[in-house]
């Protein structure tokens, strides 16, 4: 997120070499570039990019056609061992 006006930072917290013109929107830990924010926490960039994910999909509904396919899938993948062969349909584990 770029920051406007006074609220630059004067320093990068991560590379301390240049002003810090952006802030981390998950910590709000000021970076000069790309490559100092994707270097500044992996845990803090992968928490942010999972939230804003995970609320995209929330979002979104599959239709009854695709709910029906996404069920075929899974009843077919639990139908296959451990070891990649596929069990009798019948099959109980």
């Amino acid at each position: 997120m770029l920051i406007q006006g006074k609220d630059e930072c004067a320093l990068c917290a991560i590379c301390h070499k240049r002003g810090g013109r952006y802030k981390c929107p998950k910590c709000q830990a000021c970076y000069c570039s790309v490559g100092c924010y994707k270097g500044h926490s992996k845990e803090c960039t992968e928490a942010f990019n999972e939230e804003n994910v995970i609320e995209e999909l929330k979002g979104q509904k599959a239709t009854p056609e695709q709910g029906s396919k996404m069920r075929a899938q899974l009843a077919e993948m639990t139908s296959i061992d451990t070891k990649g062969t596929q069990l009798p349909a019948n099959s109980n584990r």
